[in-house]
C-alpha cells in the first residue's frame, strides 16, 4: 500500500499571500522528493548520466507519477511557473520521461500538446516532434 504524503491537501510553509514563493516552491519540492523517496545517494558507485557525467546522487523524477498527491502539488506548481513566464499556445514534453507532465500540465490548461525525440523515428512518419 502505497504511503500517504504528508502534503495531502496542503502547501507546504506558504507565504502571506497564500502563493509560495520561488524559495517555498524549491522547499516543497525538495520535501516531496525526498518524502517518495526519489533521491539515490552511493558515493562509492555513482551514477553516470546521458551525457557521460558521473554523479553520487540521482533523482528518480518518474516516481513523482505514482503518487498522486505529490504529482498534483508539483504539477500546480509548474503552472504557476508557467503562468509567470507567459500563456503559451502548447506544452511540450521530451522523450521519454518529460511526456507524462507536459501531458498533466496540457490537461489542467487545457492545451494542446506534442512531445520531442532526441532523433527522428526510423519508422513510421519518421516524425521528431510528434
Amino acid at each position: 500500500m502505497q504511503q500517504e504524503s504528508p502534503f495531502q491537501g496542503k502547501r507546504y510553509h506558504p507565504s502571506e499571500t497564500g502563493v509560495l514563493t520561488s524559495e517555498e516552491t524549491n522547499i516543497q519540492t525538495a520535501a516531496i522528493l525526498l518524502h517518495i523517496g526519489s533521491l539515490f545517494y552511493y558515493k562509492d558507485k555513482p551514477f553516470k548520466f546521458d551525457s557521460g557525467i558521473f554523479s553520487p546522487l540521482y533523482l528518480d523524477n518518474r516516481l513523482i507519477i505514482s503518487n498522486p498527491t505529490s504529482r498534483d502539488i508539483i504539477v500546480e506548481n509548474l503552472i504557476e511557473k508557467i503562468n509567470k513566464i507567459d500563456s503559451p499556445d502548447v506544452i511540450a514534453g521530451v522523450a521519454t520521461a518529460g511526456i507524462p507532465y507536459a501531458a498533466f500540465i496540457a490537461q489542467k490548461l487545457e492545451l494542446p500538446m506534442v512531445y520531442a525525440r532526441p532523433y527522428p523515428k526510423e519508422h513510421g512518419k519518421q516524425n521528431q516532434v510528434e
